[in-house]
């Protein structure tokens, strides 16, 4: 009887596909979580008695205060876009998604060069990632917004209720859970940012834990800080569930009627204009202005060689990692199609929550595991001692894998989703293994989701600070250290360079996913 159950369980070759991938990406996080239970060290107690505090509330000060503005930036800009008709409108609705393209200590930097202390306090440090992150609530926003059926809104018009009065009391608490889930990335980026942080001396979470490594020196410390920010995390993911199932909604079976856009005249017009301008002159405008304006005076003393080897790693690594994690969604996403285990997309699920983890948790995670295995390695070959994985590119993009697979995961899912079951049972009596369809049938159908999955990872790798500064091999420079560390040292002309590389690249990314969803 054990031995059926036992075959029962692992016979399915796609539910072990599943449940390796799992234990791949899995095991950094379950390392940083058992880290909890471990005697502390008097450094740890130090933290514990003297910052820890602080830690906590600042990290819920910046993410409460940053949460909010992002709303405020969001909604109003996806409202007015999607249902009025002002000048410039169509432009503002691509302008409104470029701060996407800049990473939150790019902006923080250009600010303390620009406005100097004024701007380095906790209030500086909130308006300067809102209006870099405050996109993904108005990309999500303004999607549902333009699903709202014009039905909605001629009811409300009946019950005497205007377009305000129809957005606040139907409209937006239609959009509430897909609003929710925006915000819940905005709050993932916010634990996660370590540069503006750093430059505005503000003790969050993330930036201890660079500091109980770096300065204090001592690493279990670090784990330590990293379990309790995983604990946050959790909270937040757990919310953000609850907040999915318990609020649901759906369209009529009818198609719905598209919305009537109003057209704006006079003051309104150019009010709604401003409203929208904004957010992209403070998130975009500026910030690339200045850079533009650093990268000037030094253009033709910067050392173009180390810059073509920066672009080089920069773009080596990203596609590298693009290319694993593509790999890798893929056959994730074609075993639970395929496994009818009840555990399967359990198992999927748990897999892709690290891009919900910080970098900073999954790096220091992701090396003490690199660190053991090299121990291993090295106790079987002792004349071979060193870096097998930890400090080498290998483990760099591991860690690259176990943060990224949910962004590349949900592309692939989402285009899978919208093949039938069907194609499936007919490759099957037409005498195709599921290998075969996989390659003949369901790729051709996944294209421009394969090529979206790509991109987002190419564009999120390049990006990356925390993870890339523990885990880089040693003199492996990026566009991103690079940035940080100019401007870090004040050396912004330097920064402004390398900078308006990493956004010329991600907006060129953003241009050719665009083009491709078109074609």
């Amino acid at each position: 009887m054990l031995k059926y159950w036992w075959r029962t369980k692992l016979d399915n070759g796609w539910f072990l596909t599943i449940l390796l991938i799992f234990l791949l990406v899995s095991v950094p996080i379950l390392y940083i979580f058992i880290q909890i239970f471990n005697p502390p060290s008097d450094t740890w107690l130090h933290i514990q008695e003297n910052l820890l505090t602080d830690y906590v509330i600042n990290t819920i000060v910046l993410s409460i205060g940053v949460a909010c503005l992002t709303l405020l930036l969001g909604i109003p800009s996806a409202w007015l876009v999607s249902t009025y008709d002002f000048p410039l409108r169509r432009w503002l609705g691509w302008w409104l998604i470029l701060p996407l393209a800049i990473p939150t200590y790019i902006n923080a930097a250009v600010y303390k060069a620009m406005l100097g202390s004024a701007v380095m306090n906790m209030s500086g440090a909130v308006a300067v990632v809102a209006f870099v992150l405050y996109p993904y609530i108005y990309l999500i926003s303004r999607s549902v917004f333009e699903k709202q059926s014009q039905s909605v809104l001629e009811v409300a018009k009946m019950l005497g209720k205007n377009r305000w009065q129809s957005f606040f009391n139907l409209v937006l608490p239609l959009a509430r859970p897909a609003v929710f889930g925006g915000l819940f990335l905005v709050l993932m980026e916010v634990l996660n940012e370590y540069g503006a942080v750093k430059y505005y001396n503000i003790n969050t979470f993330t930036k201890g834990i660079f500091r109980a490594w770096f300065s204090f020196g001592d690493v279990g410390a670090a784990v330590k800080l990293s379990a309790c920010l995983m604990i946050l995390v959790f909270f937040l993911v757990g919310l953000e569930s609850w907040q999915r199932k318990k609020q649901r909604f759906h369209d009529a079976a009818f198609s719905p009627k598209p919305i009537h856009r109003i057209h704006l005249k006079g003051i309104e017009g150019w009010l709604a204009w401003v409203v929208c301008f904004v957010p992209v002159l403070f998130g975009f405008i500026i910030p690339v202005g200045q850079l533009f304006y650093w990268a000037s005076t030094i253009w033709e003393a910067t050392s173009f060689p180390n810059m073509y080897h920066l672009i080089g790693n920069s773009v080596w690594v990203a596609s590298l990692s693009a290319v694993l994690i593509t790999l890798v969604a893929i056959l994730l996403n074609y075993a639970v199609r395929l496994s009818r285990h009840v555990w399967g997309k359990f198992l999927s699920q748990v897999a892709t929550l690290g891009y919900a983890i910080p970098g900073a948790v999954i790096a220091i995670g992701s090396m003490m595991i690199l660190i053991s295995i090299d121990n291993w390695l090295s106790s079987w070959l002792p004349s071979k001692k060193g870096f097998w994985l930890n400090a080498t590119l290998l483990g760099l993009v591991y860690a690259y894998l176990v943060r990224f697979l949910a962004v590349g995961s949900n592309p692939i899912a989402s285009g899978w989703q919208k093949i039938s079951q069907n194609i499936d049972h007919a490759a099957l009596l037409s005498g195709k293994r599921r290998i075969q369809s996989l390659f003949t049938l369901h790729l051709p159908l996944l294209k421009s989701n394969i090529v979206a999955c790509f991109i987002l990872v190419f564009v999120d790798t390049l990006k990356e600070l925390p993870l890339t500064l523990i885990l880089r091999p040693f003199n492996f420079d990026t566009l991103a250290t690079t940035t940080f560390e100019m401007a870090d040292d004040e050396r912004f002309a330097v920064a402004g360079v390398t900078a308006l590389m990493i956004i010329g690249i991600g907006l060129l990314a953003i241009f050719i996913l665009n083009k491709w969803n078109k074609e």
